[in-house]
């Protein structure tokens, strides 16, 4: 079975503040997710999940390594393919507010990846991007109105509409529920997670809290200083965990 996401050696080197000085983000990073399931990549700040995040979708190019995306090495794709081939992987950020474009409603913003990668004419995407945003959770008159005009969480379901929008095999979250109250993350928890099985949708889920990753995940990562340090069930990883990075993880969540 081709893996929907295939990261192989994969080392990212970023510049420094300082002019002509690099840092090593990504180490030889090894990750492997296939069709339908859900990894969680968790670590504290400044371990390079991001950077894994952004690299995985081809916004960042590898310095080593390859990123394959259902059997196609990024790398090596002309611009204009990976361009067309982008409607395959799509990414919920962690900012809902700051992802949307405030001078759009919200049935356009969803519309928008299906007129761009040309897989509707405008009536049918205005239609298919109601039913989006219904079965996120939101009402379809809702489609006329303006980002500002919605909740946090709210904004947050547009944005994974959006996401869906155009049919991707692959979706990266980004710290999707860190900025929302505490009583609205499990509501889009739970609805990353049905839409997921109903879609057969696969999922790098990135994250600092281990129990967002518990909850949603198959499988859980541990990431420290660029590298994988642990890998494996999710329930296991979080009951009996191994390397002094899990543990501690752990531990913050008894506190």
């Amino acid at each position: 079975m081709t893996a929907a996401l295939r990261l192989r050696g994969l080392e990212v080197r970023l510049p420094r503040a300082a002019a002509g000085t690099m840092r090593t983000v990504l180490r030889g990073l090894d990750l492997e997710i296939a069709p339908g399931e859900a990894l969680g990549l968790v670590g504290g700040s400044g371990c390079g999940k991001t950077t894994c995040a952004r690299a995985s979708l081809g916004l960042i190019p590898p310095s080593a390594g390859t990123v394959e995306v259902a059997g196609r090495d990024l790398a090596t794709m002309a611009r204009r393919d990976l361009r067309s081939f982008r409607r395959h992987m799509q990414m919920v950020f962690q900012d809902p507010g700051g992802s949307l474009n405030g001078r759009m409603r919200a049935g356009d913003l969803v519309a928008e990846p299906m007129l761009v990668h040309g897989l509707a004419s405008p009536k049918q995407a205005e239609a298919a991007a109601i039913a989006l945003l219904e079965q996120c959770g939101l009402d379809g008159s809702d489609a006329g109105k303006w980002p500002h005009q919605f909740s946090g969480g709210q904004r947050q379901r547009i944005g994974i509409a959006r996401a869906l929008a155009s049919n991707p095999s692959l979706l990266v979250c980004d710290e999707p529920t860190s900025s929302l109250d505490v009583s609205v993350q499990a509501r889009i928890l739970n609805l990353l997670d049905r839409l997921r099985a109903e879609r057969g949708l696969a999922m790098l889920l990135i994250t600092h809290d281990l129990a967002v990753a518990r909850h949603v995940c198959d499988r859980i990562a541990v990431m420290d200083d660029g590298r994988i340090v642990e890998e494996g069930d999710a329930a296991t990883v979080v009951d009996r965990p191994v390397h002094a990075v899990t543990q501690r993880l752990v531990e913050a969540l008894a506190v």
